[in-house]
């Protein structure tokens, strides 16, 4: 189990160097004869620092979020990328718990807007929000 000091160290690098986003997809449905749109969540965090990027995954091990990548430039001389991702709603929602109280206040702004967003395009295509994506939100707006 990660500690606190550990976690507060993921969360402040993340405050620096990574970012949640909502991704939007768009997509044509025979049986709606239409386009819908609806939204997945992300988390990323990208250095060339592997060992850097390595213990934060580390860190967020037990919450079963994520996983790093490396990506090499065509460039000669640069150096490799490594990018930690986490792309289901449920991990990232064990992020934003896990970080919350460690991030300022604009990104928790931030986290909130996502999750309304979130929300917002789930609902108005008529589909069910996942549970672990209400429970986060109400842990964040108390």
């Amino acid at each position: 189990m990660s500690t606190d000091a550990e976690i507060a160290w993921a969360a402040g690098l993340f405050e620096g160097e990574g970012s949640f986003t909502i991704q939007r997809h768009k997509k044509h449905s025979a049986r709606q004869g239409c386009i819908v749109e609806y939204a997945g969540m992300g988390a990323t965090l990208q250095m060339t620092d592997k060992d850097v990027v390595e213990r934060f995954a580390r860190i967020l091990t037990p919450v079963h979020a994520g996983h790093v990548r490396e990506y090499c430039h065509d460039r000669p001389g640069a150096k490799p990328l490594f990018h930690w991702s986490c792309k289901s709603a449920e991990g990232v929602c064990k992020v934003i718990v896990a970080f919350y109280p460690w991030l300022g206040a604009r990104r928790q702004a931030a986290v909130r807007t996502m999750l309304l967003e979130f929300v917002s395009i789930t609902e108005a295509r008529d589909a069910a929000v996942p549970d672990v994506v209400r429970s986060t939100l109400r842990d964040v707006l108390l």
